[in-house]
């Protein structure tokens, strides 16, 4: 295996953690302290000493590991832009390096956002972890299986019902197979945006791909943290909660950091899950 040491600090494995099944790929898939996922091609990690003394041991293509966790990312010039903004660098300092994974595919993406519509995300783990499982494609890789979404070709021969068999919505298995044969007849945008706005009509005009779908999976994809899930309830629970002011103040603070405006989204929806979990479990700790 080979090493890769991102700048300090870095975390990413609550991340991995909170959006996986355990036992199960959703995509990822954990054996151990391994992890392993096809995206492109098959990947293989191992991270170590997060967040002050980041290693991440790996099999793969380089390229794709350190733009699939966002090694390239400073956290530190992250936290030098709050100073103006003390809660949250509090936030921001809460979870050292913390950051979410980025997809390669907008396909891949907009199908994981689908999924996740509207459910609690537990239960849209569940039945991604169901999709891969029956379907996804499958690698080894260090002699352990590895699991990606499935191509969509295959989403689209099987089809609106078959989907709706794994738990999906009727509306949500139509705009999956819609999303399938957009990204089969090239209609899917290949272009980076330059504008937010521009992005989300370009995306909404695929059926069953509404607004926060089209957020959702602007931001997975995007190589920086400029856009973030505006509409996300648990984003805006997060803010209010975390800077005390209302939704539209919020929303002006994060235009003075637009930069960095989706990583505060992220952390703030975590944190507000988290003390969610936190609640219910009378301390213990959970994820968002």
């Amino acid at each position: 295996m080979r090493l890769l040491r991102p700048p300090q600090p870095y975390a990413i494995s609550e991340h991995l953690r909170a959006f996986s099944v355990p036992g199960r790929p959703s995509p990822h898939l954990l054996h151990g302290n391994l992890w392993t996922v096809v995206l492109d091609s098959p990947l293989a990690f191992e991270i170590r000493g997060e967040p002050w003394k980041p290693r991440i041991l790996f099999e793969g293509d380089e390229e794709e590991l350190s733009t699939h966790l966002r090694t390239d990312f400073d956290y530190r010039e992250f936290l030098g832009s709050l100073e103006a903004f003390p809660r949250l660098m509090a936030l921001a300092e809460k979870y050292p390096g913390l950051r979410p994974t980025r997809c390669t595919s907008l396909y891949r993406a907009l199908i994981s956002s689908i999924i996740k519509q509207r459910i609690p995300l537990r239960v849209a783990l569940g039945i991604e972890a169901e999709l891969v499982s029956r379907m996804g494609r499958r690698a080894r890789i260090l002699g352990k299986p590895a699991y990606g979404l499935p191509e969509p070709e295959r989403l689209l021969e099987a089809g609106v019902e078959w989907l709706r068999s794994l738990g999906l919505f009727r509306l949500k298995a139509e705009a999956v197979v819609e999303v399938a044969r957009a990204e089969i007849e090239g209609r899917l945008p290949r272009r980076p945006w330059e504008d937010v706005e521009d992005a989300v009509r370009e995306l909404t005009r695929i059926r069953g791909v509404g607004r926060w779908t089209a957020e959702l999976a602007i931001a997975v994809v995007s190589p920086g943290f400029r856009v973030g899930p505006t509409t996300d309830l648990a984003v805006r629970r997060g803010l209010q909660r975390l800077l005390g002011i209302s939704e539209r103040e919020a929303v002006g603070i994060l235009g003075e950091l637009e930069e960095y405006a989706g990583l505060i989204m992220y952390l703030a929806a975590h944190d507000y899950e988290k003390g969610k979990g936190s609640k219910r479990r009378g301390g213990g700790q959970g994820h968002g």
